[in-house]
């Protein structure tokens, strides 16, 4: 997933062909369920994805943006999904989304979902610094946002 510099897709990660970088992060490689907070001026968001991270440096995100609307005091679904590629440099991921989209599945709220889309679309690359890495856990802080924190998908079937 994605999801750091104002983005709205979590653990959204460059690949600039380091083939030695991608062999030396086998802990990251997978399926990771993600979820993080943020605050943007029109409003509070909460997402959930799973984000695979490939071993060829790509990545693919699915999940949901909840966007907060205080004036019915509820949190508004948004379906995402995104891909890119990323790559991992000492305890920096950095990352870029190639491609995306975010719907509603109700016509009166497509203009939020272009807004989040047109924001990805002027900062499509990204970096998070790692907090914890292990075989089950992932956290990330990015530059703006809350921590990012990942379990490994296996992980969660035991």
């Amino acid at each position: 997933m994605l999801f750091i510099k104002r983005s709205t897709y979590p653990l959204a990660f460059l690949a600039l062909s380091a083939p030695a970088l991608l062999k030396a992060s086998p802990l990251l490689q997978g399926d990771w369920n993600c979820a993080t907070k943020f605050s943007r001026p029109e409003g509070d968001y909460r997402l959930q994805a799973v984000t695979q991270l490939l071993d060829d440096g790509k990545f693919v995100s699915n999940g949901t943006l909840y966007a907060f609307n205080s004036l019915i005091g509820a949190e508004i679904p948004l379906a995402f999904n995104a891909s890119g590629q990323w790559q991992k440099s000492g305890s920096v991921i950095s990352g870029k989304v190639t491609e995306g989209d975010i719907s509603t599945g109700y016509s009166f709220l497509d203009r939020l979902a272009d807004l989040l889309e047109d924001e990805v679309r002027k900062q499509p690359v990204y970096s998070t610094q790692i907090q914890k890495l292990n075989k089950e856990t992932l956290v990330l802080a990015g530059t703006d946002q809350q921590a990012i924190e990942c379990v490994k998908a296996t992980a969660q079937k035991t």
